[in-house]
């Protein structure tokens, strides 16, 4: 019986080592598992920290580019109104040079049909311009009472 019982506790024994083995095993296991999550962990953060830099990078990039974009729509809206203003000056010049030719060439009717399309455009011209057409406006009546004799 004591042999029995001597035999049966190193049994339990090695049964109880094998636990005891297969407990270490499962809390190295985990143990390496934890550290495993937590390197993980430590990448994940890293890749956030990054990102949330990469998004303020981006917002800032968007706030510039939205800047810039107002700046040109600034620039080209002054563009569209000087090159308004520059076709107006342009057509008046026109009316100006098609007037001169009308009176050198005694064309009353296209004379005075420049010089009454001229009139309203008459402030887009420079200095020289606006000296030219104070000079020809003295014409305007001469030709109106010219056509007017002609026609009763």
């Amino acid at each position: 019986a004591f042999i029995l019982v001597l035999l049966s506790f190193l049994i339990q024994q090695k049964d109880s080592q094998q636990t005891i083995s297969e407990l270490n095993q499962n809390a190295n296991s985990a143990l390496s598992r934890a550290e495993q999550l937590q390197d993980n962990n430590r990448q994940l953060l890293e890749a956030n920290q990054a990102l949330q830099t990469q998004v303020e990078q981006l917002q800032a990039d968007q706030n510039e580019t939205k800047r810039l974009y107002q700046e040109l729509e600034e620039t080209y809206a002054s563009l569209l109104e000087q090159s308004a203003e520059h076709a107006q000056q342009v057509k008046a010049y026109e009316l100006l040079l098609t007037a001169e030719r009308a009176l050198d060439e005694e064309n009353t009717e296209a004379f005075l049909s420049a010089m009454k399309s001229l009139k309203p455009l008459a402030e887009n011209l420079d200095a020289k311009g606006k000296a030219l057409y104070q000079e020809l406006l003295p014409f305007v009546t001469e030709a109106q009472e010219n056509t007017g004799e002609r026609n009763p």
